[in-house]
């Protein structure tokens, strides 16, 4: 009757045991199962990288890079996580980086800091850009063939950059065809080390390594021998009336040994504890192929994937490809930037790792296609007059566009606007006249086209419209008035006549000496003198006798009635005066023979004066379309 009771006891022990048990697993199972697989990244933004051809930083700086970005997130329970890639398609080899909104300053910082002269700019998903009526797809993920604290074969002990070998594999795309290799990465705190300081130990000291496939497993094996431990003892302890010890069920601790290690064992342990002396990230790589068919993206995933072999170390780790049923899913997680992480076979790689795998061209990278700068920008100095009307440009240094003019004293000094045809230096110019116009400030352009003057006169406000004075010489029918040799004040007759023989002088150059300036000077100096002179009667000077006479009579400066009296006539019949004579005869003449000039320089008085123009503030447009009225005469 006891024993039967007892029985009974230890079936209604048992039963409890074997629920709780069953109950404890299942809620493990669903916590580990939440843990596998972390969100997509939201709100986030894709930046291409781009350096100039001429960069010299290469893995090195990447890995310092993705130290500083270690320190980004919080440790442990934050699912925040970055995504760097490399994407080739027809266009060419592009580097990119996707980033949630808020750490996009940040990270930026981190890469200028190691590229000074690298280009970030936000671009449209390339992923997206996808169409799946024409185009197959192909993806994989990969894994490690050993435990994660084995290291791959990294930067340094590669004799060329490992980059190399990524980036030939993907070029030269051509049609639908597409490679891509995204790289997650998630910083994880500092305890991912322990298990392999204790794999380790166990090699050093010849005891051994209880490698588990994942804590799931781990945890059960654990819980799985305990439970039986307890199942066997119970009929002893109720039998005896003894107590159950769980120590006594396990197996005492094997004492520790030394054990003499292989040359090529101790340099697996050196490069082990080399990887977990840095900083670590929980890492998910994807590989997607895209191709005019399912073959065809097949060769590209397995062109990236054959280039990642090369990171392969008998001795250590290497990568081994996971088998995708999906292959659009595996896309849409590429897509949403998903980071997968699995307990059973967990990717943790740290910086040097990461920086082979992921780190911008430099020089020693010699494929062709890669999207390099175009050129290099330099930083904008400090000094940048910014919003200083008129503005003529805009910075473009590192995305920073802030809007710059022209100092008000660098405006009363030269400046000389260069570039190609169609580069916008007239449009920059009518910005700048428009911009004047509107801030109320005087100014006069010449336009040897027309059709800038055109636009200007489209932006003239209500305001200023009594200031236009517009000098068309084409328009024959309200022609301007300017007669060069009215003069305002008889103190300035000297400036008036240096700076006409300065003028003439440039249409003269090929036959220009000091006989003809000579010649020149005394006859606009002569005409100054006489009220109501204009250009024509520079040329009857020279030829007609009669009007000479008439002009001389009217003279009062003796040096130059000397001259028209005594020097002339001599130099008129000489053969150095003839040569001195005719290039005036033909310059002045071909000048005044066009009726458009004509019409301009015949009245005796000026209807346009500049210096008022000047003083007033007046705006003063000179259409000198070639097109309208000549080429030589525009000139």
């Amino acid at each position: 009757m006891e024993t039967s009771s007892t029985l009974n006891i230890i079936i209604v022990v048992v039963t409890i045991l074997v629920l709780s048990f069953a109950l404890a697993l299942r809620a493990l199972r669903s916590r580990l199962q939440k843990e596998d697989e972390i969100e997509g990244i939201e709100n986030g933004k894709l930046l291409e990288i781009k350096v100039p051809k001429f960069n010299e930083q290469g893995p090195v700086a990447a890995g310092i890079m993705f130290s500083a970005l270690h320190g980004l997130m919080e440790k442990g329970g934050n699912n925040t996580h970055l995504s760097f890639e490399i994407a080739a398609d027809s266009s060419g080899v592009k580097f990119y980086t996707f980033v949630p909104d808020y750490f996009e300053k940040f990270v930026k910082s981190q890469i200028y800091a190691q590229y000074p002269d690298a280009e970030i700019a936000e671009v449209e998903d390339y992923s997206r850009q996808l169409n799946t009526a024409t185009e197959a797809v192909s993806a994989t993920e990969l894994n490690l063939s050993k435990p994660y604290f084995f290291p791959i074969k990294t930067f340094p002990n590669f004799e060329v950059d490992p980059l190399a070998a990524i980036t030939s594999a993907v070029d030269e795309r051509i049609g639908n065809q597409k490679a891509w290799i995204q790289l997650l990465i998630r910083p994880i705190d500092d305890t991912w080390q322990k298990i392999g300081y204790e794999y380790i130990s166990a090699v050093k000291t010849g005891s051994e390594f209880a490698k588990t496939e994942n804590e799931f497993v781990a945890l059960l094996k654990s819980l799985g021998s305990e439970f039986a431990a307890v199942l066997m003892s119970i009929p002893i302890s109720i039998l005896t009336g003894g107590v159950y010890d769980g120590s006594k069920s396990s197996d005492s601790a094997t004492k520790k040994k030394e054990v003499v290690l292989t040359s090529g064992e101790e340099t697996a342990i050196k490069t082990i504890e080399g990887k977990l002396s840095k900083l670590g990230y929980e890492t998910c790589i994807r590989i997607v192929g895209v191709g005019d068919n399912l073959d065809d993206a097949e060769r590209q995933v397995g062109a990236l994937t054959s280039a990642l072999k090369q990171f392969s170390a008998a001795n250590l780790n290497s990568f081994t490809r996971k088998d995708i049923e999906d292959p659009f899913a595996a896309m849409s997680d590429y897509q949403k930037r998903v980071l997968k992480t699995y307990k059973s076979g967990q990717i943790i790689m740290d910086t040097e790792e990461l920086a082979s795998l992921f780190h911008l061209p430099s020089t020693s990278v010699a494929t062709p296609n890669i999207a390099w700068t175009k050129a290099k920008k330099v930083e904008y100095p400090l000094e940048l007059p910014v919003n200083v009307a008129p503005l003529i440009g805009e910075t473009s240094f590192r995305n920073e566009h802030i809007k710059f003019g022209v100092k008000r004293d660098d405006r009363r000094r030269h400046m000389y606007i260069i570039g190609k045809t169609g580069t916008g230096k007239s449009t920059m110019m009518q910005n700048m006249a428009i911009s004047d116009i509107y801030n109320g400030e005087g100014l006069a352009f010449v336009d040897p086209h027309g059709d800038s003057i055109d636009l200007i006169l489209e932006h003239i406000p209500d305001n200023r419209i009594d200031d236009v004075v517009l000098f068309d010489p084409s328009d024959l029918h309200y022609p301007l008035a300017i007669n060069m040799l009215e003069l305002f004040d008889p103190e300035q007759k000297g400036l008036v006549a240096s700076g006409l023989i300065e003028v003439f002088k440039k249409r003269f150059e090929f036959s220009w000496g000091p006989r003809l300036e000579h010649l020149l000077r005394h006859l606009i100096l002569s005409m100054l003198e006489i009220p109501g002179s204009t250009m024509l009667g520079i040329t009857r000077m020279l030829t007609d006798l009669t009007y000479r006479r008439y002009i001389v009579n009217l003279l009062e400066d003796p040096v130059m009635i000397d001259f028209w009296t005594n020097e002339y006539p001599q130099l008129e019949d000489s053969r150095q005066g003839s040569e001195a004579i005719a290039p005036i005869q033909n310059r002045i003449g071909q000048f005044l023979a066009s009726p458009i000039i004509r019409n301009l320089v015949s009245n005796a008085r000026s209807t346009v004066r500049f210096d008022e123009i000047m003083n007033e503030g007046k705006i003063f447009l000179v259409n000198l379309s070639k097109g309208k009225i000549g080429d030589d005469n525009s000139n």
